[in-house]
């Protein structure tokens, strides 16, 4: 792998086991398709991938008066330390020697949740998601 490009499809799905790691529910191109922006941003050809990541906003504020919930600062070093994962990750299987940056990144399925779920899911993960959208999923 390290010889040749990331295929188009590896960062999304190892983006998907990294969050579900830490409990979150995620869903790949539903409700929408997100290849408008990541066109834009990707180069395949070249070893430049993109994902495109959105998040439901009742995860970390209540919806209704715009507010932060208190699981802000918890929700938001979640998603820093997965995004490190994924970018350390991504670094590792590049075939350009001065880009790889060495890391003790387990693979998505030996990974361990970086901090304890509340029933199953993430802190802030039941209740303020918006009509259609499933708690807990970004």
């Amino acid at each position: 792998m390290k010889d040749e490009p990331l295929a188009p499809h590896l960062p999304q799905l190892w983006s998907k086991e990294a969050f579900e790691a830490e409990g979150f529910s995620v869903s790949i191109n539903d409700p929408f398709v997100g290849n408008v922006c990541i066109g834009r941003h990707s180069d395949v050809e070249h070893n430049r991938n993109s994902i495109q990541i959105e998040m439901t906003k009742g995860l970390y504020m209540d919806e209704v008066n715009f507010e932060k919930l208190e699981c802000f600062d918890e929700v938001q070093a979640c998603f820093g330390e997965v995004l490190a994962r994924i970018s350390d990750y991504c670094r590792e299987q590049t075939p350009w020697p001065g880009a790889r940056v060495p890391s003790a990144t387990a693979q998505p399925s030996q990974m361990e949740p970086l901090r304890p779920l509340v029933d199953g899911r993430r802190p802030g993960a039941a209740g303020g998601a918006s009509a259609g959208q499933r708690p807990g999923q970004i």
